[in-house]
């Protein structure tokens, strides 16, 4: 409108009141620097102006509008994959929904499946029991350990973790004379002695059955003569 009466812009802000001038420039300001704001030599600039030189009220504004932006970049970047149903449930790599448990120490412990979660509280229930013992979670064998090759290459240690290892109670079949059945089962005073087996167990699914996984499983029977107990 000025330019049509030939009346430049700083004439028409000269008819403005200061206050209205004042809020003209912020404006422009807040549009001028959401395009203009970078880093320099490890200081933020506005306009190529230090972000500390600015106004106490400007650097609020610019403060909150980048944590803002922070924000919404790393809900971005850390959005859980959709399963099938679309309604945005985490998901693990094969598929499965993670759960948590809270352990005897008050600490939280992360499954990687609803399963393996759902076989630690059954074998919660078989240790209250007696039925089990000496329960552990994720137990680590070293299937290869590791070693320098003649050309100076390190190889790392080829490791297996299982979910759970435990010692299960097993029912001890003990003879007698007449009675038709092997006997060794009993102790010094002809007793049936406890015994018990040493388990340990994956859980598994169609998915996480992989070459991986066969080879360690085969490799555990041959070193340790353990075969894994897949729920």
């Amino acid at each position: 409108m000025g330019e049509l009466l030939g009346i430049g812009a700083d004439a028409m802000d000269a008819g403005l009141a200061p206050r209205n001038i004042e809020h003209k420039k912020k404006r422009e300001m807040r549009g001028i620097v959401a395009r203009r704001t970078i880093w320099w030599k490890g200081r933020l600039m506005i306009l190529g102006i230090p972000l500390e030189q600015l106004p106490p009220k400007a650097r609020e504004q610019i403060a909150q509008k980048m944590l803002r932006e922070n924000k919404k970049r790393i809900a971005t970047s850390a959005t859980p994959p959709r399963n099938d149903s679309g309604n945005g449930e985490a998901k693990s790599k094969y598929g499965n929904k993670k759960a948590v448990r809270v352990l005897a120490n008050g600490k939280e412990f992360r499954f990687d499946s609803q399963k393996e979660a759902r076989r630690f509280d059954e074998l919660l229930v078989l240790l209250q029991a007696g039925k089990i013992k000496d329960l552990k979670l994720q137990p680590e064998f070293t299937l290869r350990e590791a070693y320098t090759d003649p050309e100076g290459w390190h190889i790392r240690p080829l490791k297996y973790r299982a979910d759970f290892s435990y010692m299960e109670r097993v029912t001890p079949v003990c003879g007698g004379q007449g009675s038709g059945r092997p006997t060794g089962a009993e102790d010094s005073w002809g007793f049936c002695a406890e015994q018990w087996r040493y388990v340990v167990e994956d859980v598994k699914s169609y998915a996480t059955k992989t070459r991986v996984y066969e080879m360690k499983k085969q490799m555990m029977l041959e070193k340790f003569k353990i075969r894994i107990r897949e729920a």
